[in-house]
This record gives structure tokens, C-alpha cells and sequence, in this order.
């Protein structure tokens, strides 16, 4: 019975590959590899002793999806032949009904997710399914990027010998011809992207974010931030705020909670108001046996931490202003929804497409907002003080 098996597992690999390579000859026509292969015998037997291995041809494309080059550059040999392979695989395995969400979900399952490429191997799938719908030819074939480059093309003249590319410029020539393949590279090359801390903004945070979204559910982007119901007083806000005052991209949802929270708390309070309480605090002393004591770190109270929690308090109110009736995304939404914007994919059906909804959502507001911090961050102490004066005229 195991001999059986494994001479199924073994001609499974053998037939995938094989006719993966009858698909690159057959591209030599100029159709597309799904017009070619319409009329060809299926890949396996279909009777009761041999079905195809959906598994082994998963672990055959994600193996490919791992070996893509990671620089795609256009200008690059390796960067298209990788690919041309890639989609050829693709589409080949679409003959088995296994589709590129259905590899999406497999390269984030659950013994892949944790590496740390398993979002641009998932975002790769998303990238090329969005390819594929386009229907757009291949620009070329495995056979003909395999062909060497003439070396002396005045002397291939003479000898009356051709070549079907004669350097990289005729691939690049080729590929502007191609605009969806040119696109899906871009795609891909920002869905390689590498860690870039503390940028959390970055393409390699937002694509992490936006995979988790799509494989793990909604719920992940838009539950897990505190709403601050333990804060019942000014001490408490200003201590909490202290935490929130550095320039850390999930910091911003929690402190926009935090005001909305000190706002119920003190019911009239405008800003020259919030002002005067955050400039001029102190904190409570505490008693110990009798004794008073404060026990307070001294950089909490000092003019430069105060003037930064009362500017960040009027950029949120500003931001408020600015959304309307909008709803506030949270910082995993606002970095799901980036990714999504770059990338320029399509959501699997499952997925609820309107926490991505620009007019129920104040992902452009929340923008400006987070730019708007950055720059409080970045000023130093006496821009921070005329800043704080201008306002309190």
C-alpha cells in the first residue's frame, strides 16, 4: 500500500512540473498560458487509484513564491525569469482548482505565519490574482530569457545569425509593451518590502497588518485598544498621556480615545482651558505613615513633556473638526488600509470590505493627523514653547 502511494506522490510532482514545461513551449505561440491549455489532456488521471496531490502542488507554489527575487527590478535577468515561472505555476494549478486565494490562505497557515516573509509570500498571491484577471499574454517565455545575449551584434549581422534578445534593453523594450506585467512587479516589489523601524508606516508594517486583516479576520484591526474607562480624573489622563507622547504609530488611536474620554470626564473644557490645566500640573501628593511624598518622575512634569501632550490635544481637535461624522479608524485599520492602497488588490469575498470604506472612514484625515504629530515630535523645545504662546493669545 505505501509503494502505491508514494508512486502516486511521485507521479503527481513529475506530471505538475512536465506540463509545466509544455506550458512555456506552448507560449511560443503568443496566447496566453490559459488559451493553451483549454484543448490538453488533463495533467493526472482522473479514475479511483490516481488524483492529482493538491497539497504537494501547494508546497511546489509557495516553494517558487519563496525563490521570486526580492529586488524586482525590471532591469534584472533573474527578476523575470523568477516570475515567468511563478505565474506559469500559477496558472497551471488553476487546472486544479487551486486558485491564488486559495494560496494566500495556505502560505499565512498556520506553520507559515510566523516567518518573517510570510506576508510578502501571501501578498504575492493576492498581487498576481489581481494579474491574471486582467488576462494579459506574457511577454515572454522561461525558453526564450534562457537564450543567451549576443555579444557582438555587428558580428551576429555579418554571420547572418539571429538572436531573439540581444541585450536587456530589448527585455525592457518588451516589458513596456506589457502593462499589467510591469505593474504586477511594482506590486511585488512593494510587497517584498523589508523591515524599516521605527517607520510604522512603512510598507513592511502595513503589509504585515493588512495580511492579518485578510486571514485572520476584521476583528483583529478594529478590537484590542482600551477605551480608558479606568481614567476618572485629570491626574489620571495627564499620567496616561506622559505614555502616549512618543511618536509611536499605534500610540495615536489610543490617544485620540484618551481625549475623547477626558472630555466626558470634565464636561466644559475648550482648549485655552486645557491649556492652563496641563501647563500648570502638578501631581498629587501621596501619604506614606503619615507622611507626604510625591513619587514622580521628574521628565513627566517638565515644560518640553507638558507643551507636547497640550499641542498633541489640539491637533486631535483639529483632526475632529476636519472628519465630520466620519468614524475614527484605528491605527491597524489605517495601516491595513495603506497596504491596501499600495498594493491595488482585490479582497477575497469572506472579507468585509467596509472597514477599507473611505466616505464611513476618516482614513485621509487620520493621515494629516499622523503627520501632524510627527512634526510635534521632531520640533524642539522653544518651537514647542512659541507654539503653545501663539495659541494662548
Amino acid at each position: 500500500m505505501k509503494q502505491i502511494y508514494a508512486y502516486i506522490t511521485l507521479a503527481t510532482i513529475v506530471t505538475f512540473s512536465t506540463s509545466c514545461m509544455e506550458l512555456e513551449r506552448t507560449q511560443k505561440s503568443g496566447k496566453t498560458v490559459t488559451n493553451n491549455i483549454q484543448d490538453k489532456k488533463p495533467l493526472l488521471q482522473t479514475n479511483n487509484l490516481i488524483q492529482p496531490d493538491k497539497n504537494l502542488i501547494k508546497d511546489e507554489l509557495y516553494t517558487w513564491a519563496t525563490k521570486l527575487d526580492k529586488n524586482f527590478d525590471s532591469s534584472k535577468l533573474t527578476t523575470h525569469k523568477s516570475l515567468i515561472n511563478f505565474i506559469t505555476l500559477m496558472n497551471q494549478a488553476k487546472r486544479h482548482n487551486i486558485n491564488e486565494y486559495d494560496m494566500a490562505s495556505f502560505s499565512y497557515g498556520e506553520n507559515r505565519h510566523s516567518t518573517p516573509t510570510y506576508a510578502s509570500i501571501t501578498l504575492s498571491f493576492h498581487c498576481l490574482k489581481k494579474y491574471n484577471d486582467r488576462k494579459e499574454e506574457l511577454p515572454f517565455t522561461a525558453d526564450d530569457l534562457n537564450n543567451e545575449f549576443c555579444f557582438n551584434s555587428k558580428l551576429a549581422q555579418a554571420l547572418k545569425i539571429s538572436y531573439k534578445y540581444y541585450s536587456m534593453q530589448d527585455i525592457e523594450n518588451t516589458v513596456k509593451n506589457y502593462p499589467a506585467y510591469t505593474q504586477l512587479i511594482n506590486k511585488l516589489k512593494i510587497a517584498a518590502a523589508s523591515k524599516n523601524y521605527p517607520n510604522y508606516r512603512s510598507d513592511y508594517y502595513c503589509n504585515q497588518t493588512l495580511c492579518i486583516g485578510m486571514h485572520s479576520g476584521v476583528k483583529r484591526l478594529l478590537d484590542g485598544y482600551s477605551q480608558y474607562n479606568n481614567i476618572t480624573d485629570f491626574d489620571g489622563f495627564y499620567v496616561e498621556a506622559c505614555s502616549l507622547r512618543y511618536p509611536c504609530y499605534e500610540n495615536l488611536y489610543l490617544f485620540i480615545t484618551l481625549v475623547e474620554r477626558i472630555k466626558t470626564i470634565e464636561k466644559e473644557i475648550d482648549e485655552k482651558d486645557f491649556f492652563s490645566k496641563v501647563l500648570n500640573y502638578q501631581p498629587k501628593p501621596k501619604e506614606f505613615f503619615g507622611f507626604n511624598y510625591v513619587s514622580f518622575d521628574t521628565a513627566l512634569i517638565s515644560t518640553s513633556t507638558k507643551n507636547t501632550i497640550a499641542l498633541m490635544y489640539t491637533c486631535v481637535e483639529q483632526y475632529h473638526s476636519k472628519r465630520g461624522d466620519k468614524i475614527t479608524p484605528t491605527s491597524a485599520q489605517h495601516k491595513a488600509f495603506l497596504a491596501f492602497k499600495r498594493l491595488d488588490i482585490d479582497l477575497p469575498d469572506n472579507f468585509d470590505k467596509s472597514v477599507f470604506d473611505e466616505t464611513r472612514y476618516a482614513f485621509k484625515e487620520f493621515e494629516t493627523l499622523t503627520d501632524n504629530m510627527a512634526t510635534i515630535h521632531s520640533a524642539n523645545g522653544d518651537a514647542l514653547e512659541q507654539s503653545i504662546k501663539k495659541l494662548l493669545q
